[in-house]
């Protein structure tokens, strides 16, 4: 058994246990309810517990708690009907469940434990395919819905909080097919997979606030096992989708991984929907020969044929394809694996299986690399059982119909759970931002949906692997970064191990070093060789993995995060510098430096419930800290004096741009830069951190408008009038770099944003800078600093500010509508108009007509409009703008506007006449052309 990967010694084992498990199947069949096989055993039952946040059982790997009850009136309805019939789902994201019930969805709000349920009638059909379609999908700050029956109509429903009768419908073009599966696309759209291997792609369109169905048919859809009639093992009348796996989106392309009943198929889809298939791979026959003895490879389709089917996958985060599959051997397999394991026949029950497949996508093909067994058993083949990962792994989680079991994707890890509920699972429901997030989270959660209450199974997925993968792959990376040199270089490569592993470990180091837990920091003797030490370590970390190619490996979350611990440190040292630069002065009005970072230390510390191990709490804080560095911020206080708040711009603005020169510096050769933005907050862009920034600009701004400190001539040699000189200098300088910084923050911010499902904020958050933008650079014209407010204009494209500074500057403004056309034209041509300066908004270069025409196009001003017209020689359109009334003028002027306009209606028809002439001329040069090329032919 298993023979494509017998190599491998978890194979092995597992090839050892088919039999065992087998004679313990009947341990875990659906008929016996009361089974259980757990390392922790849940005996107490559900029914009769409380609905509070407690716990109903937990260990060191996961816990089990309660959310909520199902909405008594929907409780009412299962006394009515089946409860075979019944299914739901869980929404994680926006907290709404729906469970099916006849003809009728009943929705509610889980999360809220809300009793408001709303019910949306059903097209009639024996099968139906449900999702909520979030907030991101539309553009819009309503839930909806979507539904598609197996026979192909589709309702949906925009706005599940509005009247259920408010919906749109859709009959796909299927003949004689059906439809057996409908996945998110994570975009405006949806897939819709069918029994004959099509694939259909629904996209939502909102047309002035309507919203609208559009189906297409994919491409090559059918792919190869419709080409392909007859295949080992394939039963060619029961070739079906089963399953679409949306990938994230990289660079506008998005992978979808399409698995019927016999294949895999792989698309790629552009950002506007067009379609290209990869590749089509058969994937049944080698889920059939991994119950073949592999001498009788030869015999296989005459002498066995086990019974194996594709219950359900998923992608891992190592990128390889999971599947569930269920399996049941004929007596010729039975009889040779029973005499491989020395089992009896009596001992062995003949029921469908399931087991755990992993597979290797290649370039050539798909490979099977590893197999774990399932100890549970049913006897219907057609059963139904879901397998879910919460965050693509390392937790699978395998519900049956009231068993749940809980394994992991690591290939050497044995931990197993298996226990059974007295409930009926109906659905889950799992937070998909995790699973489109790259990085692998420590903490993971399943919704379950059971028939009379929901519950939540999470664990600390760490403490399954630290025991033994992690604690080696953690050690050897220590060895690396401590005591690799030079002078005594270390040869021996990483253990082999996932990805996942290196990226959690690579994580865990950085962060140990970064807080001082590391047992090879050396001891503190001086601050600022102890704090250069712990940086040259960090950087140690990123430099290995980059050295050993696998730092392009790993998710750009987990880069991030290790090179972020990096910038921590460097910002650190830099303030240390400022820090120990002061110690033991004082400012202009004798208060000693620091105050105010000794301040909002221990601001942080009693938030924190910290006490400091040293009487210098500014020290503890470099010592021990400094992961919190930006967290510190966060109790800026409000400056009472220009002194105060020169400290406060110094502290903020040495953190921030010690952080940024750092990026810019190293990040290139680690491939990250300005625009490296994931899914994962950066530090440096907080809404804190943001709020800091502009409360400060604005703080300064005050000081500088409100307190003239400038002296008079007269007072010019006084020593305090030449501290407020300094003073001023200080803060203007200060002022032009909290303008560029604030400006950073906010498109770092809204980058960030945008890679999340916050949409009312997204916007919000727009409207905000765009509102702000030119508050932070105008003012630095006013302090004379015009160069550095043109060059941030320029970078963050603030037109009304370069229009306000190039509006007497001709070349200027030509440089500019050459540059940005008419982003900056438009509001220069507004500006002018509003000077009266008519002739120089009339009189621009011939170059720059298009422009111009474009500007009146978008503008109702057929009073000045009509003169342009005039010298682009566009006499209908001077003549009916002309003819129209417009505002309210004297009769001579009218009379004038209305001589103009039939000037103009004579020139265009001369001109329509004009260009008749002219085309007669050109026919007939072209006939005579034509004519003597004959006669040449001719003679």
């Amino acid at each position: 058994m298993f023979s494509s990967i017998k190599q491998t010694p978890h194979t092995q084992r597992s090839r050892q246990k088919l039999a065992a498990a087998a004679k313990r199947e009947s341990l875990y069949s659906e008929s016996d309810n009361n089974s259980i096989s757990s390392q922790n055993i849940i005996q107490a039952p559900l029914k009769k517990i409380p609905i509070t946040t407690q716990y109903l059982t937990s260990n060191d790997k996961r816990v089990i708690s309660l959310v909520g009850n199902i909405p008594i009136d929907i409780q009412d309805l299962f006394k009515k009907y089946s409860h075979n019939k019944i299914r739901g789902e869980l929404n994680y994201t926006s907290g709404y469940a729906y469970l099916i019930i006849g003809y009728n969805c009943y929705v509610w709000n889980y999360q809220k434990n809300s009793n408001d349920v709303r019910v949306f009638n059903l097209p009639v059909s024996g099968k139906y395919f449900i999702s909520f379609i979030p907030m991101s999908m539309t553009n819009t700050y309503s839930v909806g819905l979507m539904v598609c029956t197996y026979e192909g109509q589709i309702r949906y429903w925009s706005d599940i909080m509005s009247s259920s009768s408010n919906y749109i419908t859709l009959n796909l073009e299927i003949n004689n097919d059906y439809c057996t599966c409908m996945e998110r696309n994570e975009t405006n759209s949806l897939l819709v997979g069918t029994s004959n291997c099509h694939l259909y792609f629904i996209t939502i369109v909102n047309l002035r606030g309507t919203p609208e169905l559009i189906c297409t048919k994919v491409d090559n859809s059918a792919g190869l096992l419709r080409k392909v009639g007859t295949l080992l093992f394939s039963d060619s009348n029961n070739k079906k989708i089963i399953k679409i796996l949306p990938q994230p989106e990289i660079n506008n392309l998005r992978d979808v991984y399409v698995v019927t009943t016999h294949s895999i198929q792989l698309f790629e889809f552009q950002s506007n929907n067009q379609e290209k298939l990869i590749f089509d791979r058969p994937i049944l026959n080698q889920l059939n020969e991994l119950f073949i003895p592999p001498k009788d490879q030869s015999e296989i389709k005459e002498k066995y044929n086990p019974d194996v089917k594709i219950i359900d996958c998923d992608i891992t985060r190592e990128n390889q394809i999971l599947f569930l599959i269920s399996y049941k051997l004929n007596d010729e397999i039975q009889k040779y694996h029973l005499r491989e394991e020395g089992i009896t026949d009596k001992e062995y029950k003949s029921n469908y299986s399931f087991a755990l497949v992993f597979c290797n996508i290649e370039q050539e093909e798909i490979k099977v690399s590893n197999v774990k067994l399932i100890e549970k058993s049913v006897t219907d083949r057609n059963y139904i059982a879901k397998l879910v990962l919460p965050n693509r792994g390392p937790v699978i989680c395998i519900l049956f119909e009231n068993t749940i079991v809980l394994t992991t994707t690591g290939k050497d890890v044995t931990y197993k759970e298996i226990f059974n509920i007295n409930d009926k699972i109906l659905g889950y429901g799992v937070d998909r931002s995790k699973i489109w997030n790259p990085e692998a989270d420590t903490q993971e959660s399943i919704h379950i949906l059971s028939l009379n209450k929901k519950f939540l199974i999470s664990k600390l997925v760490l403490k399954i692997f630290i025991m033994k993968i992690i604690y080696e792959l953690y050690s050897y990376l220590e060895q690396v970064v401590f005591f690799d040199s030079e002078e005594n270089p270390i040869f021996f490569d990483l253990p082999n191990c996932s990805l996942s592993d290196l990226e959690i470990v690579s994580k865990q180091l950085s962060d140990n070093i970064l807080n001082s837990k590391s047992e090879f920091l050396p001891p503190v003797i001086d601050l600022k060789s102890y704090l250069s030490e712990k940086l040259l370590r960090l950087q140690k970390i990123i430099s290995y993995l980059k050295e050993r190619n696998r730092l392009d490996e790993f998710s750009l979350s987990s880069k991030l995060s290790i090179f972020w611990n990096i910038e921590k440190e460097a910002a650190a040292i830099e303030l240390w510098k400022f820090v120990n630069s002061k110690i033991g002065k004082s400012d202009s009005n004798n208060k000693p430096y620091l105050n105010i970072l000794a301040n909002i230390i221990t601001a942080f510390y009693k938030s924190k419930n910290i006490s400091p191990e040293r009487d210098d709490i500014i020290r503890s804080f470099f010592y021990d800290y400094v992961s919190d560095i930006s967290s510190i911020l966060k109790f800026i206080p409000i400056a009472n004096s220009e002194d105060e708040q020169i400290e406060i711009n110094e502290i903020i603005l040495i953190i921030l741009e010690a952080a940024y020169a750092y990026r810019k510096q190293n990040g290139v050769k680690y491939g990250i830069n300005y625009n490296s933005i994931s899914g994962i907050e950066p530090w440096t862009a907080s809404e804190a951190i943001l709020n800091i920034f502009q409360n400060n600009f604005e703080s300064t701004e005050a000081y500088l408008n409100t307190n003239k400190i400038y002296p008079d001539l007269e007072n010019l040699k006084d020593d305090s009038a030449l501290t407020n000189i300094e003073k001023r200098k200080k803060l203007e300088d200060q002022l032009v770099k909290l303008a560029s910084m604030t400006l950073k923050i906010f498109t770092e911010r809204i980058k960030f944003i945008k890679k999340t499902d916050m949409v009312a904020v997204l916007k919000s958050l727009q409207d905000e800078y765009f509102e702000k933008r030119s508050s932070f650079i105008k003012p630095l014209a006013d302090i004379n600093r015009i160069q550095t407010a043109i060059e941030l204009a320029e970078e963050y494209h603030d037109f009304e500010t370069l229009v306000e500074l190039s509006i007497d500057n001709e070349e200027k403004q030509h440089y500019y509508i050459d540059q940005y056309g008419n982003e900056y034209a438009d509001i220069l041509y507004d500006k002018l108009q509003l000077r009266n300066d008519y002739y120089k908004l009339l009189e621009q270069k011939d170059k720059y007509n298009v422009i111009l025409k474009n500007y009146f196009n978008k503008k109702n001003i057929p009073l000045i409009s009509w003169i342009h017209d005039i010298k682009l020689k566009n006499y209908h359109s001077a003549y009916r703008k002309l003819i129209k009334p417009g505002k309210i003028m004297k009769q001579s002027q009218r009379k004038k506007q209305l001589s103009i306009a039939k000037l103009a209606l004579i020139a265009a028809k001369n001109r329509d006449k004009m260009n008749d002439i002219i085309n007669d001329m050109v026919n007939k040069e072209e006939k005579e052309s034509t004519y003597n090329k004959k006669l040449e032919g001719i003679f």
